[in-house]
């Protein structure tokens, strides 16, 4: 089930829970990213995809990241789905401003999702095992960067561990906590692409 979500300075975000939308699913052969032999804790989910919107004035951060979780025993294995930017996505945040929307991952913006995926794995010394597989992300052409993605990466895994039902205000709270670490710390965004 989809969670839209009104967040402050007028970003917005969705939120799938035990699900990938269709529509932003990749296409194409897997391709391994990362391994390392893991602890005991296990995700609590089976899948997660977060979308956000982030207007900063005249540019704005987006993205969409979706990971599909299965259980393996000491060890995190994080795969992606090998599909570079290329099929038009209608359905975005974005839709509403000029700038154009596709299905894939751009290979620059892979490391930065397993660098987000790994501090939050590795957070607090409690190291994740699992297979984390990203099946779906979608970039924009001008709005998208290395910021948006690692902050993606660490929001996915965190909604992997949390149990149970969330409230949207729980939602929304998780994810302004999670804000892209180049809009905390005064430093500017990093380049967007295009």
């Amino acid at each position: 089930m989809m969670r839209s979500l009104q967040l402050k300075r007028y970003s917005r975000a969705r939120v799938w829970l035990d699900e990938i939308p269709v529509q932003a699913e990749m296409r194409g052969p897997t391709k391994q990213l990362h391994s390392r032999a893991g602890g005991q804790l296990a995700a609590s989910r089976s899948a997660v995809t977060v979308e956000w919107h982030i207007p900063l004035g005249p540019r704005s951060l987006y993205g969409l990241l979706g990971v599909e979780y299965t259980q393996l025993e000491g060890e995190l294995r994080i795969e992606t789905i090998d599909e570079e930017p290329q099929r038009k996505f209608e359905d975005s945040l974005t839709s509403r401003v000029s700038d154009n929307a596709f299905v894939g991952l751009a290979s620059e913006f892979r490391e930065a999702v397993v660098k987000g995926i790994l501090l939050e794995a590795n957070k607090d010394g409690s190291n994740m095992c699992g297979g984390l597989l990203i099946k779906g992300a979608v970039v924009c052409e001008v709005n998208s960067c290395e910021a948006i993605f690692e902050t993606l990466g660490r929001v996915v895994v965190a909604l992997l561990r949390k149990s149970g039902d969330l409230e949207d205000d729980e939602l929304q709270s998780m994810l302004v906590y999670q804000q892209p670490f180049a809009l905390t710390n005064n430093s500017p965004p990093a380049t967007p692409r295009g």
